[in-house]
């Protein structure tokens, strides 16, 4: 439930969370000095959020990709919140 989980981290705490402009996330981080031959660089990056911004993004998300104006209006409250 997420109204669980949002009461339970909050909105102060920040985690570290991973984002990708094209939504996919199955690269792999290199360790070491070295890049092999026509190495492509992943186009995530990390960033830290509270529990809400991270739900808040991915409930626009949805809602954009669903056309839910249930959903855009719980966005928008969410917002006004924050």
């Amino acid at each position: 439930n997420t109204e669980y989980l949002h009461n339970a981290l909050g909105d102060e705490t920040l985690f570290r969370t991973e984002r990708s402009p094209i939504n996919e996330f199955m690269w792999y981080r290199l360790r070491g000095k070295g890049m092999p031959r026509g190495y492509i660089k992943p186009p995530n990056d990390e960033i830290n959020m509270s529990y809400g911004e991270w739900l808040e993004r991915a409930l626009a998300k949805d809602a954009m990709a669903l056309q839910d104006e249930d959903l855009f209006a719980k966005v928008s409250a969410m917002k006004k919140r924050r």
